[in-house]
Parts: C-alpha cells; sequence; structure tokens
C-alpha cells in the first residue's frame, strides 16, 4: 500500500509504474523512513496511536473507525492527493454446477444483518444501502467515515501492475537502506 500512497504523492495517480517512477518511488520511501517510527503491520497500528507512540499512521478506515467511536481524541482524514480504496469481488464461473447455491451465499453475505456484523466487528463499509443508512444513524456526522459523494473523485483503486516479487524486493531496498 506504501508504494501506491508513495505514487499518488508523486504522480496524482496509483498506477502506470514506470521503471523510473518505481525507482523515485523507492527513494522517496527510503528518505521518509528516518521520518518513520515503524513500518509496522495493520494489526499493531492501533495500538501505536492509541498508546501515544505515534501521532499520525496510515491506516484503512475500517480499522480506525473502532477507535474514533471510542475516542474524541481521532479523527481521520483523506490526503489532498486522495488515497486507496479497495473493492472486493465474488464470482460464479460461467459454468458453475451450483450457480443456484452460489447466489443463496453472495445474497447471505450482502444482507443487511451480515454486513451490519462485519462493520460491527471490522469496520467494513456494506455495499448494502439499507445497512449503510443503519450505519449513518449510529454515528453522528463527525464521527462518520463513510464516504461522501465529493470523495469519491480522490478514490484510486488498486491495480495489479506489480509482481509482488518486485514489490518484496524494493521493499527489501526500503528497509535494508542506509
Amino acid at each position: 500500500e506504501l508504494i501506491l500512497l508513495s505514487s499518488l504523492y508523486l504522480y496524482k495517480e496509483a498506477r502506470n509504474f514506470t521503471p523510473k517512477r518505481l525507482v523515485e518511488i523507492k527513494n522517496l520511501l527510503i528518505k521518509q523512513e528516518t521520518w518513520t517510527e515503524s513500518y509496522i503491520q495493520e494489526s499493531l497500528n492501533k495500538y501505536f496511536i492509541a498508546s501515544g507512540i505515534v501521532p499520525l499512521i496510515v491506516i484503512q478506515s475500517g480499522s480506525m473507525a473502532e477507535l474514533i467511536k471510542t475516542n474524541d481524541n481521532f479523527g481521520f482524514i483523506v490526503p489532498k492527493e486522495g488515497t486507496l480504496i479497495s473493492v472486493e469481488n465474488l464470482v460464479i464461473p460461467k459454468g458453475s454446477k451450483k450457480s443456484v447455491a452460489a447466489h443463496k451465499l453472495i445474497d447471505y453475505i450482502l444482507s443487511e444483518k451480515v454486513l451490519l456484523d462485519a462493520y460491527g466487528k471490522c469496520g467494513y463499509f456494506p455495499s448494502n444501502k439499507h445497512a449503510l443508512h443503519e450505519i449513518e444513524k449510529q454515528a453522528p456526522p463527525e464521527k462518520s467515515l463513510i464516504p461522501k459523494d465529493s470523495l469519491f473523485s480522490q478514490l484510486h483503486p488498486f491495480h495489479n501492475e506489480i509482481g509482488l516479487r518486485y514489490i518484496s524486493d524494493l521493499w527489501l531496498k526500503v528497509q535494508t537502506a542506509q
């Protein structure tokens, strides 16, 4: 994610990764590491911010929702350069022999009850409008992390343009830079 966010910062897009751009992204990450407390797993972000170890973190909105609901000291903003958006998909293969069962599973997963439960446990925003409206009723506007329509122009989807091997190699160079 930091590679994609760095691309947004440098080029206003999270795609079109030329070799020159990747070198510039690597150099930016190496430079900013001197200002960074830690590059850590997502699971530790809430601990780092809640304990006061760091004043700022890059975190998924769903992970931050719990802290914002329970503590007035936290907020969540999207940088002017924008941020990433992840859209998960389910697919039924064309030749599936169990398409009726697959449709039932998808209907269940997209049900208001299941989506509200997923939001309550994980902070994942629902794609079901009824569930989304229920969440909006629960949170005051200043604590809501539900994107407003005006924000969508700043949201950039993930694109699989860089191989995992290359990302691992780039990340190793960032982590081991002197």
